[in-house]
């Protein structure tokens, strides 16, 4: 992602651009929202359910992890150094 004001949009056409599965687009959304600042507001593409974003602690060993769950598991997952 680029530096500075980012929008949906932004976020959006970059994750377009990426070269992912369908489905992994909206945990890429959801975790580039919520870097951004901006409400994250993805659902899982198999349960429908809000997909939650959290990023740990700085100053931890796992400074820049973000963790990303929803209802059925199937967009858990953790995420480092992005």
């Amino acid at each position: 992602m680029r530096h500075g004001a980012v929008t949906k949009a932004d976020i959006e056409r970059e994750v377009a651009s990426m070269k992912i599965k369908d489905d992994h687009r909206p945990v890429m959304i959801a975790l580039s929202e919520f870097q951004a600042g901006l409400p994250v507001d993805q659902a899982c593409p198999f349960c429908n359910s809000a997909i939650a974003v959290e990023g740990l602690k700085a100053g931890t060993p796992y400074d820049n992890v973000w963790i990303t769950s929803c209802d059925c598991g199937k967009c858990n997952g953790t995420f480092r150094g992005l």
